[in-house]
């Protein structure tokens, strides 16, 4: 149904937002909330539902404090709105519980939720991240091997403010909350990557209506600013 609006919308060149309206002609959002917060209230484990941003975070402080050997928690980043960006490092090195553990073997960076509203990134990235840490502590070797080997960095929500507002206003919201002028709002943070030459280009949109919108120009934003500084930062430590 969705796909056949969006085939739809595409031939007829219409915004985004009209696309957003047409579906809530058909479907009651607060009907498909209140029915998604039911199953919340009988969640038996964190991945029998999708859960708020707090409750992620908390999740992931609750693994951390679990394995505390392996994984610190640090900033990486602040949203438009000025929310922090948490990541968490996953490291053999220089383990201290409690410090902030810079990475210094090869890194992998893993990170979820650019788009506010695919909630099924986040529990799936942390699904990942939990299988390794307990695959360690059981020594499987294959899993030994790769942490020993490489510093994981995971970001579980790079779109919080995106995020916040699929669980308060528009379950369907995608870009950032950067406000523009005439009540217009959001960047599609996955069109705002660089580098200048393929910024904006396929998939794309320089129209601040549309779900695309690629930004004013390459990390215009500071959730995918500080997270390319930050890669950019460790690549040349490398």
């Amino acid at each position: 149904f969705f796909l056949a609006i969006n085939n739809f919308v595409e031939r007829k060149n219409y915004y985004q937002l009209q696309l957003n309206k047409d579906i809530i002609k058909y479907v009651n959002i607060k009907d498909y909330l209140d029915y998604e917060s039911k199953l919340n209230e009988n969640c038996p484990t964190f991945y029998s539902c999708y859960k708020p941003y707090d409750e992620i975070i908390q999740y992931c402080d609750d693994l951390m404090n679990e394995f505390p050997q392996l994984v610190s928690k640090f900033q990486i980043g602040e949203t438009y709105e000025g929310r922090e960006i948490y990541s968490y490092l996953i490291s053999t090195q220089d383990k201290v519980p409690g410090e902030n553990r810079e990475p210094r073997e090869p890194t992998l960076y893993l990170e979820a939720l650019q788009h506010a509203r695919e909630w099924i990134a986040t529990p799936s990235l942390i699904f990942g991240i939990e299988s390794l840490l307990r695959g360690y502590a059981n020594n499987n070797l294959t899993i030994v091997h790769l942490i020993d080997n490489f510093d994981w960095v995971y970001t579980p929500v790079v779109n919080i403010d995106g995020y916040n507002y699929t669980w308060t206003t528009d379950r369907f919201w995608r870009k950032n909350r950067h406000e523009f002028s005439g009540g217009i709002y959001g960047v599609d943070l996955n069109r705002n990557w660089g580098p200048n030459d393929t910024w904006c280009t396929t998939g794309s949109s320089t129209n601040k209506r549309s779900d695309t919108y690629c930004g004013e120009h390459a990390f215009s934003e500071p959730e995918s600013r500080s997270i390319a500084e930050y890669l950019d930062e460790k690549k040349r430590n490398h």
